[in-house]
Parts: structure tokens; sequence; C-alpha cells
């Protein structure tokens, strides 16, 4: 038999497979013979699907996989970050075979998709038998046959495995129904309570591109999160928090982020509290906002609270049509001047006073000063600008500008 011959042969035992009635563990096991080596396909959490080997396979990576149902995390962090492994496994090219220098073996490993969309990747280990380039074109039959097969399962077909995942992105993605909200809660068996909060995760590198890998990293950050289901949206990580305690950060909560976080090189949004689940959406919009201005305004943090954030938004939003410092307090503006002319420090003492909600005790201890010297130069400021410091406009309008000149970042000093 001729080379030629031996690969149309073993090119129809792969398409064959879908007609023996077994599903994609079928078309595995049959794929491992023709490639007479380990075979496997997972979907786009890095979950086996389907498997097949020798009891002989020595690959202890491999078998690591197999006994758990899952790729490590830390051979995932690694490979992940490596860029030319990353292209070729999800490029439309032909296969070529891997050495990632983690694994033991070379491999092929090749995206597998459902009308263009990749749901998964299939993977054949150099075990038994040696894998040469040309068996680069057999291997890239057998992912369309796995996706054909795959193509069947209406979830997989969408990329979402849950019930409630497709629901998730349907009510983020518009309008949605009010009437049958709570039937379609019934059918995806979600059970939502009444402090919900919708958390999204973006690379801090708004360049970098890594659909492929978000399911993963949303079921470690699931994992993370108790009452949340997470699902891969986009380029990025959607979670709908619902709890009945209003407060999000208590706990280990926030530590646990920050690690995962930062393993994960992201930033995340969270919007406010809400009751309703039909407002999806609009809290949605919320966390994406706050990552947002988070980045516009450089802020060194990787969780933007939209509770603290919305006043950045709405200044945001008056800025498009207006000059900003002109809804500064004027008087604000005259004590920045007089600081500048006489080396005094009155806009920074009142920034620091009301940003610790006109204690002057803790006043003094943040800038490290004689509480005595707090209330000297409170006083002092308001006479020599007029003031009334516990007069509510006064505070709210001072407030608001030192907001306003936090965003244009005409602040002359540090905040934190």
């Amino acid at each position: 038999m001729t080379l030629y011959d031996n690969y149309s042969v073993r090119t129809q035992r792969l398409y064959e497979a879908l007609t023996t009635g077994k599903g994609l563990q079928g078309i595995v096991d049959i794929a491992a013979e023709v490639f007479n080596n380990p075979v496997l396909v997972a979907d786009t959490s890095f979950k086996v699907l389907a498997h097949a080997e020798k009891p002989d396979t020595n690959n202890t990576l491999w078998q690591d996989i197999i006994n758990t149902g899952y790729y490590p995390s830390n051979y995932i962090r690694s490979t992940s970050k490596d860029d030319k492994v990353y292209a070729q496994v999800f490029s439309t090219d032909a296969p070529k075979l891997i050495s990632d220098g983690v694994s033991p073996n070379r491999f092929f490993c090749k995206m597998v998709t459902i009308r263009g969309k990749p749901v998964g990747f299939a993977t054949c280990v150099e075990n038994d038998t040696p894998l040469a380039e040309q068996d680069a074109g057999l291997f890239k039959v057998f992912c369309d046959v796995a996706g054909t097969e795959l193509r069947s399962d209406e979830l997989m077909a969408q990329g979402y495995h849950r019930r409630w995942d497709y629901f998730i992105s349907e009510m983020i993605s518009g309008p949605v129904n009010a009437d049958f909200l709570e039937e379609r809660l019934r059918q995806v068996e979600l059970r939502v309570k009444s402090c919900n909060f919708m958390l999204v995760a973006e690379f801090a590198d708004e360049k970098m591109r890594r659909e492929h890998q978000m399911a993963y990293y949303g079921i470690a950050l699931e994992q993370l999160i108790p009452d949340s289901c997470c699902i891969a949206y986009r380029n990025s990580l959607l979670a709908l928090i619902s709890r009945d305690n209003p407060n999000l950060f208590s706990g280990n909560f926030l530590t646990e982020i920050l690690n995962h976080l930062e393993t994960t090189e992201m930033l995340c949004g969270i919007s406010h509290c809400f009751r309703n689940i039909a407002e999806m959406n609009i809290h949605y919009k919320q966390a994406v906002e706050a990552i947002r201005l988070g980045r516009k305004r450089g802020w060194d943090s990787r969780i933007f609270d939209y509770a603290r954030m919305s006043i950045y938004h709405m200044i945001d939003i008056a800025g498009q049509t207006e000059e900003l410092r002109a809804f500064c307090n004027p008087k604000l503006l005259d004590i920045f001047e007089y600081d500048s002319n006489y080396s005094t420090k009155y806009a920074q003492t009142i920034y620091e006073y009301f940003k610790h909600n006109r204690n002057p005790a803790k006043t003094a201890e943040y800038l490290n000063i004689h509480r005595n010297s707090i209330d000297y130069r409170i006083n002092k400021a308001e006479e020599l600008f007029g003031l009334e410091f516990d007069s509510q406009e006064t505070a709210f309008s001072f407030e608001l500008s030192y907001r306003i000149l936090e965003y244009l970042r005409e602040l002359p000093f540090t905040t934190n």
C-alpha cells in the first residue's frame, strides 16, 4: 500500500466514525487507533470530554489530566502565556507538532470549531508511534469530525454548558421580556437572592486576546466567589453574584479575588447592588464602566467598584458637553490660588477633612500633624473665604468640586 493509499484509508476511517452512533467517545477511540497514540478532546474550560490511550501510556502529565478530568491549572498558566503555542493551537492553518517545554512528549493540538466558533480543542500525544508532519492533515480531519459530532449538542454549539450560562448572556445582550422572567429562571434552575451584583473582569492589557481560555478562567473565578455564576463573554469574564448579604467584600473575598486577578493579569469592575434581576443589563454596564473609568483615570488598582466610581461616571457624562471646571465651587479655586501664593495647605487639609467625615482627629492622624493644627486651618479657611463647612450645601459643593478636579487630574497633592 502506498503512502497516499494509507493516508486515504485512515482519513476514511475518521469520517466513517461519524456514522458509528457511538458519539464523541467512539470517534476518539478510532482516532487513537488511526494515530496509534493517545488522543483527547476537551472543551474551552479545559474539561476533558473524551479520551483514549493505551494502558502503558507513560506521560505523567497525560495521566494527571485523565485522572482529574481537567488540565492542571499550573500547566494552563504556563502555556497560556506562550504566544507561540497559543498561535499554533488557535491558528486556522494546518496543525504543527508542538514542544512546549512542559509536556514530556511532542503533540498535535488544534481547536475544534462549530460554524467557525471555537468550542474546544483536540490533542494527540506522541507516545507509541512517532508523529510526522504529514500527519498534520489527518489530525485536522479529526478536529473537523469532532466538531461535526459536537454540533448536535445545542449548548456546546452556543459555547455554554449549563442552562443558566446562555440565560445570563441573553440578559446582558439586550432588553428582556420581564413578564416571562420568573418562568425563565425556573427553566434554567437559577435561584437569585435579594442582593445581586454584576462583576466583569478584563485583561489589564487591552490588546491581549484570550477568548479561548476565558472559560477556564471563569471556572476558577466562580470557585473563588460563593453564590456566583460566571461565564466567558467575548474577551472578558462576567459573573452574576447573588446573596442575602449586601456586603460583598466580607471575609476573604477581597484578598482571594485580588490574588486571582494578579495571576490572570486582569482587572475587574463591580456594579451597584440590585434586587431586580431584570436590571442585569444595566448593572453589567456599570461594571464595564467602572473598569473604563479606572483605566482612564490611571488608578493603580485591580478592582473598581461602581459604588465609588459612579460620581466620576456622572462627571464624565457632564464633561462631554460642558466645561467641568465651571461646576467647581469658585471659593475652592480661590483657596488653591491662595495656597500657591502663600505656601499654605488649606485645600489639602479641607480635602482630607471631608474625606475623613469631618473628623479632626482622624484627619490629623492621616496628615501626621497635631489635632489643634487641623482645627486652626479649618477655622482660618472659613474666616478667610467666608465659608461654613457645617453647611450641607457647602460640604456637597466642595466634595463635588474635589471629585471634578480629581477626574481632571488637577489636584496638586496626592490622593489615594
